[in-house]
C-alpha cells in the first residue's frame, strides 16, 4: 500500500511538472493578449504587438537551400527588401496565434515543414507539429523538404 501511495504521489508531481513546461513555453506576451494577427493584404499577414510581417501563403516544396536562396532574393525585390527565414521560434510563435484563436478569421495553411534560420546560422528544415498531450503542445520535428513562409522583421 505504501509502494501505491509513493506511486501515485510521483505521479501528481511528474504531471504537474510537464503542465508547468508546457504553460512556460507559451511567450507571456501571447498569453496577455499583447499580440494579434491582422491581415493588411497584399499577401502579408502582421503580428500587431511585434511588428512582424508574415507571408499569407506559403511557397511550394523546397528541397535545396539555392531555391530558397532564390525565392527569398525574387521576394525581396519587391515592396519589402528584408525578408528573412524565421527562426525556429519565431515560427513556434506563429503558429501559436492560431493555436490560441488569435488569427481573428485568418485562414491559411500551416502544416507541413517550413524552411528555418537555424542557431548556428545555417538554414534547416523542420515543423511544429501538433503534440499527443492534452491541452495546447507542439514537437518540432526536422525535415528534409519544406515550404518558405518568410518573415520581416
Amino acid at each position: 500500500m505504501q509502494r501505491l501511495k509513493s506511486v501515485l504521489k510521483v505521479s501528481v508531481y511528474a504531471r504537474a511538472a510537464v503542465l508547468f513546461v508546457l504553460v512556460m513555453m507559451i511567450p507571456l506576451g501571447l498569453l496577455a493578449g499583447g499580440t494579434s494577427l491582422v491581415d493588411r493584404g497584399n499577401g502579408i499577414l502582421e503580428e500587431q504587438g511585434r511588428g512582424k510581417m508574415w507571408q499569407a501563403q506559403r511557397s511550394r516544396r523546397m528541397r535545396d537551400f539555392g531555391e530558397v536562396e532564390g525565392y527569398l532574393a525574387k521576394l525581396n525585390s519587391g515592396q519589402f527588401s528584408d525578408w528573412r527565414l524565421p527562426t525556429r521560434q519565431e515560427l513556434y510563435d506563429f503558429i501559436l496565434l492560431f493555436d490560441l484563436h488569435k488569427s481573428g478569421d485568418i485562414s491559411i495553411r500551416l502544416e507541413g515543414a517550413y524552411w528555418l534560420a537555424g542557431d548556428n546560422g545555417q538554414p534547416q528544415i523542420g515543423s511544429w507539429e501538433a503534440g499527443d498531450q492534452c491541452g495546447l503542445s507542439r514537437i518540432y520535428y526536422p525535415g528534409l523538404s519544406g515550404h518558405v513562409r518568410a518573415v520581416r522583421p
